[in-house]
């Protein structure tokens, strides 16, 4: 055997182990990336609709580690102190997520949001007593748009860059070396990317009011997955209690649908999931909750108050709209008869 053909062989060989290697790596990343696990299966339909997904985590989720981080290395980007809890999220005791957040596997665990994050009502009657729960009631709390504009001004600061984000996940969590190259070369620089073009694509925040804390605003649903001219016009609105829907007639605080159906998934389009990712089993789940969720009582009624003459109130100046069976129950009343704003 000359030089030359031991010096191809050894080319061969270099070049076989290279290839073996680079397929090693791009199969490890794509399994960790791309892989889908079941999502998350609950015991009740209550914890289904408080942690289960609707389909936000492929498209607008957050990689999970990232999200964790992000409130310590950027804190003063939150309006207070407190993580999320600044931003109105509340966690159950010995619960992972904050309600109305979900965490699925698709590659690596993401975050999204849920129909809860919006309808999920919290009540304490102490200072430090823990939160108390209201399924259906608004979240009055959850500044919905100061959660989105959180994380893009975390990703307009020049310290949104691998080397300052890793360290602090490894505080958490300990990357294998896989890991920590995706996370290093592809993950934290992809997702800087991706919130810089959302933000892009919702430039119409900056041109309205914010709605803050327990509302939200239509132009999500209009602009972004209807793509209709961008008009100008507010769409803010109060998020609305969502007990008893079968009885009610005309959904959204405008009245401008009359199938449960239809607003649940319009619903979680506006949220952030898209025509490929939607869960409608999922979301069928939720309807079906919804269909049955009764009011709570009201927890800070002393039961030895007399509520005859409030309930004389209500009965001649609010039922006529507000009660089952009224007059104008379930019906679109002109602003100029009603005179709000």
């Amino acid at each position: 055997m000359n030089i030359s053909t031991s010096l191809k062989k050894k080319l061969i060989a270099v070049t076989l182990i290279a290839i073996l290697l680079i397929s090693t790596f791009v199969l490890t990343g794509w399994y960790t990336l791309s892989r889908r696990a079941p999502l998350t299966n609950f015991a009740t339909a209550e914890e289904q609709f408080k942690y289960g997904s609707i389909g936000t985590e492929a498209v607008n989720g957050i990689p999970y580690w990232i999200w964790v981080v992000l409130p310590r290395l950027f804190p003063e980007k939150l309006p207070d102190a407190g993580g999320y809890t600044a931003l109105g999220l509340t966690w159950e005791e010995g619960n992972e997520m904050p309600v109305g957040l979900t965490k699925e596997k698709i590659g690596i665990d993401r975050v999204g949001m849920n129909c809860a994050v919006c309808h999920m009502g919290t009540y304490r009657e102490k200072l430090l007593d823990p939160p108390k729960f209201l399924p259906g009631a608004p979240s009055s709390k959850f500044d919905v748009e100061r959660y989105a504009q959180f994380f893009f001004d975390c990703a307009n600061d020049p310290r949104f860059t691998s080397g300052f984000i890793l360290p602090e996940i490894e505080y958490n969590h300990h990357l294998s070396f896989v890991e920590g190259l995706l996370y290093g070369k592809l993950v934290i620089p992809q997702t800087r990317k991706a919130l810089l073009a959302m933000e892009k694509q919702n430039h119409w925040m900056k041109e309205r009011p914010s709605p803050g804390p327990g509302r939200t605003d239509m132009n999500p649903l209009k602009l972004n997955v209807l793509n209709l001219v961008n008009d100008g016009s507010i769409g803010s609105t109060d998020i609305m209690s969502i007990w008893k829907s079968q009885n009610q007639k005309l959904f959204h605080s405008d009245g401008i649908n009359s199938s449960l159906t239809e607003v649940v998934r319009s619903s979680a389009l506006g949220t952030g999931t898209t025509k490929k990712e939607i869960n409608i089993d999922n979301l069928n789940q939720v309807e079906t909750y919804l269909d049955s969720l009764e009011a709570p009582t009201y927890p800070f009624l002393d039961k030895k108050v007399d509520v005859a003459p409030g309930k004389k109130l209500f009965d001649e100046n609010c039922a006529r709209c507000h009660q089952q069976g009224g007059e104008q129950f379930g019906q679109i009343i002109p602003i100029e008869d009603i005179k709000t704003d």
